[in-house]
Parts: C-alpha cells; sequence; structure tokens
C-alpha cells in the first residue's frame, strides 16, 4: 500500500509541474506578444521611439524566459523565435518599418505555436 501511495505523489507530483509549466509559458509569452503588439500599433502610429521601447522590452523578457523555456520546449524554436525577434529589433532601431512589421508578425506567429504546442491536447500528447 505504502507503494501505492508513493506513486500516486509522484504522479500528483509530475501533474503539477506540468500545469505549471504550462501556466508559466502562457503567461510569458502573453506578455511578450503584448509588447510586440504594442510596438506594431506605435510603428502604425509614426511613433518610431515608443515602438523602439516595446520592441526592446519584448527583446528583454523574451531573453529572460528563453533559459526556463529551453528545459521544456524545442530548442530549435525558441531559438528561431529569438533570432526572428531580434531581426525586428534590429529592424525597428534602423528605422526600416516594413522588415519590422513583417518580422513582428513572423514572431507573433511563432509565439502563437508555442503557446499551441504546449497546452496538452491529445494531438500533443500522442
Amino acid at each position: 500500500m505504502k507503494r501505492l501511495w508513493f506513486v500516486l505523489l509522484i504522479i500528483l507530483i509530475v501533474s503539477g509541474i506540468c500545469v505549471l509549466e504550462v501556466i508559466t509559458t502562457n503567461k510569458f509569452v502573453s506578455s511578450i506578444q503584448g509588447e510586440i503588439d504594442k510596438a506594431i500599433e506605435f510603428v502604425n502610429k509614426d511613433d518610431i521611439e515608443q515602438a523602439k521601447k516595446y520592441s526592446n522590452y519584448s527583446l528583454d523578457k523574451w531573453n529572460e524566459y528563453k533559459n526556463a523555456a529551453a528545459i521544456f520546449m524545442v530548442h530549435n524554436k525558441i531559438e528561431e523565435i529569438g533570432s526572428t525577434l531580434t531581426l525586428a529589433n534590429r529592424n525597428i532601431l534602423e528605422e526600416k518599418k516594413e522588415e519590422f512589421l513583417v518580422e513582428a508578425d513572423k514572431v507573433l506567429l511563432q509565439l502563437d505555436y508555442i503557446k499551441s504546442s504546449e497546452i496538452p491536447y491529445w494531438e500533443n500528447i500522442l
């Protein structure tokens, strides 16, 4: 009987870690998406200085989060997002608005993929 309780305890711990990972991923991804959306909004309003600020915020947040994300996620996707986000940031710093908008849209799509791949649907589990 003690073994059964031990197994149940391990299952609860592992399940808790998985739930925490999903919640954390969704929180960080939503936060980064919000910063990118604000940057896009300011680019569309021709307020490049504010767009630069929010683009830098999103890159800083990603750099904070990527090491934790590497524990749970595929490294290639993390590197792709980092590269695309860095390129978008460089484009806005150089005031290349159209290139920034293209790269920002790519980042948003990549972040949506991360969000959807981390939620445990049957397709993701099997």
